[in-house]
């Protein structure tokens, strides 16, 4: 049998999971928005373009990833841990993707949100800055993505760490759902339960008492 993982792990990776995902984010951004130099004037190559490679690259990394490694992503790699199905003990795919399919497309959503929020406010500004603050003006938008994702982000982990932390089997919202475990690479011997210990009854011969009668001198 596996042990389920302990929190420190599974915070730990899904937080580096994050930064990975959020870094290689970054730097779609940066480019698109860094590549023209006189003015910042919103199209398809520096707003739509890095939206959709940023979906696909979550899409790759929570999904495609762990499909390839039976269960794991690179920091759970780096962790020894991995999701198995709760039925057979073993990494199944359509118990898989029922539960990254929420969890990636939670990731979407965050980063949708956080692109709608400063879109059509600052956006509309941005065509006609100078080029002297063209720098700065697109830097604050990019601040203002990157402190509303990591914001969403938090808050979506604490609810579901503080169901792990309540939890006695120590599963979040994903696994309850999917009927999958985050657990330890390494298996442990399961011990014999009590009830499961098989009682015989058995008949013991008790020996013969022979007294003797000792005469007295």
């Amino acid at each position: 049998m596996y042990e389920n993982a302990p929190f420190w792990k599974r915070f730990l990776s899904n937080f580096l999971d994050f930064v990975i995902v959020f870094s290689f984010s970054a730097l779609i951004v940066f480019f698109a928005t860094s590549s023209d130099k006189e003015s910042f004037t919103p199209n398809f190559y520096n707003i739509k373009l890095p939206i959709l490679l940023i979906i696909l690259l979550i899409s790759a990394y929570y999904l495609l990833t762990p499909i390839i490694t039976k269960g794991k992503t690179l920091m759970m790699l780096v962790f020894r841990i991995k999701i198995i199905d709760n039925s057979n003990k073993k990494f199944k795919v359509l118990s898989f993707l029922k539960r990254n399919i929420v969890g990636c497309y939670v990731w979407i959503l965050i980063f949708l949100i956080s692109v709608i929020f400063f879109s059509p406010l600052q956006l509309s500004e941005m065509g006609n800055i100078k080029e002297s603050d063209n720098t700065l003006s697109i830097l604050n938008v990019f601040k203002n993505v990157i402190g509303y994702f990591i914001s969403i982000w938090f808050v979506i982990m604490a609810v579901n760490y503080i169901i792990i932390i309540k939890n006695s089997k120590r599963n979040g919202v994903s696994e309850v759902i999917s009927g999958t475990r985050v657990v330890n690479w390494k298996i442990v011997q399961e011990s014999k339960k009590i009830q499961d210990i098989p009682i015989y009854p058995f008949y013991k011969k008790y020996r013969n008492i022979v007294y003797y009668q000792v005469d007295k001198f």
